[in-house]
């Protein structure tokens, strides 16, 4: 009778291990699931170009002896995108001029627009603007001369600042979905130059594109000379001067051209490492926005080195491994082992105490 006893109880602890065991493998699913890490490649930019076109204010206005000028204020830029603005007058057989002043979020002024010309019907007159900042910009749009006119503003974001920029001759297009290291910063005028240094990782053996220009207008009639001067120094110390055309050429001699064209030059590597730019700028408008972009264009050599004694043996496969997926890491929290070690005793526990208690039974 004892020995039926044994057998339907251990029945019943196997049916329950079974039910443990089913537990146990949902947890681990679950586990698995939360803490599955895929590997991603984050060493370059995203590479998203830009968005759509956005219009912020699309209005007719008008400009009467009364009213000269319209301040349109809480206009919201974002960090790196160019604004185009475009004036057109709606009113026949007129014709006037305007001029357009900027104020950023730190209340810097910004000349941005003359009219080169006298307005006339249904022409247009446009300018492009790009942000250095994000945050709410105000527009000031004043009449210079003409009668009573209504003028129609258009206000939208368009693409990235560079993007689409080409050097002053036409040539060299930015490489805009090459870029590795991306930035928009704002030069304020000082007595002396302004300087500004980059410290960026570069590989070896590569071929780098560097593009720098301007991508606030400075309205004509104004002196909008912006003069840049810069070198780079390796990881090993060396200071490479770019010049433009030595030995006849200046070093301080990089005039930037018109807004939303640029300056550009490639650099080939030597040495893996942090590489030193250094940008000085000299300036007549108060404040400019600068445009920077380095462009990865691919390895420059083979990297084969006749000096380097090679000890490795080749390979007989010739095939890659780079297309191989990441490698999975399994976490599992130190809590889970606990749990399952404890539940794990006071199972073991669980079977000695009846295996005893039934033996004890059969005894007397």
């Amino acid at each position: 009778m004892a020995m039926v006893n044994l057998i339907k109880q251990l029945k019943n602890i196997f049916k329950a291990l079974i039910c443990i065991l089913i537990i146990f493998l949902s947890s681990f699913q679950f586990i698995y699931e939360y803490n599955h890490i895929e590997t991603k490649n984050t060493s370059h930019l995203d590479l998203n170009t830009s968005a759509n076109e956005l219009v912020l204010h699309d209005k007719l206005h008008c400009f009467h002896d009364g009213n000269l000028s319209l301040t349109l204020n809480n206009i919201e830029f974002e960090y790196s995108y160019n604004y185009l603005i475009t004036l057109t007058l709606e009113t026949d057989h007129h014709g006037c001029k305007m001029n357009i002043k900027l104020i950023d979020p730190e209340g810097d002024f910004y000349y941005i627009f003359n009219s080169p010309e006298v307005m006339r019907y249904d022409a247009e007159q446009t300018t492009k603007y790009g942000a250095v900042l994000t945050g709410f910009h105000s527009l000031i749009f004043q009449k210079t001369m003409g009668p009573n006119v209504n003028i129609r503003i258009k206000i939208e974001q368009v693409e990235r600042c560079l993007e689409y920029t080409t050097h002053t001759d036409g040539s060299y297009m930015v490489k805009f979905d090459q870029r590795i290291y991306y930035d928009v910063i704002k030069v304020s005028k000082l007595v002396s130059a302004r300087s500004y240094s980059w410290i960026r990782f570069l590989q070896t053996d590569h071929t780098y594109r560097f593009y720098i220009g301007r991508v606030s207008p400075v309205a004509i009639n104004l002196d909008s000379e912006t003069r840049i001067y810069y070198n780079i120094t390796s990881p090993s110390g060396v200071l490479y001067q770019i010049w433009e055309l030595w030995p006849d050429g200046e070093w301080q001699n990089f005039t930037m051209p018109d807004a939303h064209n640029h300056l550009t030059f490639p650099f080939g590597t030597v040495g893996t490492g942090d590489y030193i730019l250094d940008f000085a700028f000299e300036q007549e408008p108060p404040h400019v926005n600068i445009g920077i972009i380095i462009a990865d264009l691919g390895s420059a050599s083979d990297q084969i080195d006749s000096q380097i004694n090679d000890t490795t043996t080749p390979s007989d496969n010739n095939s890659s491994n780079n297309d191989a997926g990441p490698i999975i890491s399994y976490l599992i929290p130190p809590e889970a082992y606990l749990g399952m070690g404890i539940f794990a005793s006071m199972l073991i526990v669980a079977v000695m105490i009846l295996i005893v208690k039934n033996k004890y039974k059969s005894d007397n």
